[in-house]
């Protein structure tokens, strides 16, 4: 057994049986807790509370370290913007949290005690998961993949995965450039994985993050050598392409001018004129 999944499994216990040791296993706890008007319980704010303030010490430790001890790299989620599925899916977890008074973690903790109350809890969660697959996930892999053509060399495209690499080498690209940060969304495939599909087909494969509100000029450099190096059409993604459109309008590997890559980017459903003046 690997360090990893060790200290993996006992993270995974400890967070159990401190969410046993809180009362968190008890739904009577979580009801308590909804019930302002009523006989409220405190229970669950105290263990929020101290859960709040172990991971701001474990945030500021984090800040320090360059990499993880037992991983390559942090996997911290980058992405900040509000949507409706955000606000909505918290809302019905919510709603779903008072109604059993468990959530997740808990339910699975109480696994140990066999009770029928975590069975059924469990089972309908593995349902619910499996609806949502079936609905959002099949659809969205049914999907064909857009890719939006910048220039001769330069295409674009939003988020794809290991499966969709050999359709790109056999649309001739040489080269893809993952820009955007893994860890972004749950659902996202992580850039390693589509490395490994690249360099099985044959094709370079860069990853030049550009991270939201916070792009640098070393990731505009970096895109630069890219596209003026690689041999070879070349196709970025990022969540949408609209990131990998910009970096390429900053590089601008074909020497046009700046209202030229603000229409090309416009026709393939990208607006970039924010960037204008650094165009």
């Amino acid at each position: 057994m690997s360090a990893r999944v060790a200290v993996a499994g006992t993270s995974g216990l400890l967070f159990g049986a401190g969410l046993a040791l809180g009362g968190m296993t008890d739904p009577a706890r979580v009801r308590g807790f909804l019930d302002l008007f009523g006989a409220w319980d405190p229970t669950l704010a105290f263990v929020m509370g101290g859960a709040v303030l172990v991971m701001a010490i474990a945030w500021r430790m984090q800040a320090a370290l360059e990499t993880p001890l037992f991983d390559e790299k942090f996997r911290l989620p980058t992405r900040q913007d509000l949507t409706l599925p955000l606000v909505g899916g918290s809302a019905l977890f919510g709603v779903g949290w008072g109604i059993a008074g468990l959530c997740p973690g808990p339910g699975i903790a109480m696994l140990s005690t066999s009770t029928t109350d975590a069975l059924i809890f469990c089972a309908a969660m593995l349902a619910g998961m499996a609806i949502y697959y079936i609905i959002f996930e099949m659809e969205k892999q049914a999907q064909p993949m857009q890719v939006n053509k910048l220039s001769d060399d330069v295409s674009v495209a939003g988020q794809i995965s290991p499966e969709d690499v050999a359709k790109i080498a056999k649309a001739g690209f040489r080269a893809i450039i993952c820009n955007r940060p893994d860890g972004e969304a749950p659902d996202q495939s992580p850039s390693d994985a589509v490395r490994k599909a690249a360099e099985a087909a044959g094709i370079a494969f860069h990853y030049n993050p550009f991270v939201p509100d916070n792009l640098t000029p070393e990731t505009i450099a970096a895109q630069d050598r890219i596209l003026r190096n690689d041999a070879g059409p070349v196709f970025a993604y990022c969540a949408s392409g609209r990131r990998s459109s910009i970096l390429w309008a900053l590089s601008n590997p074909d020497d046009m001018a700046a209202e030229d890559r603000i229409a090309i980017a416009a026709a393939a459903g990208y607006d970039i004129s924010p960037f204008r003046e650094q165009l």
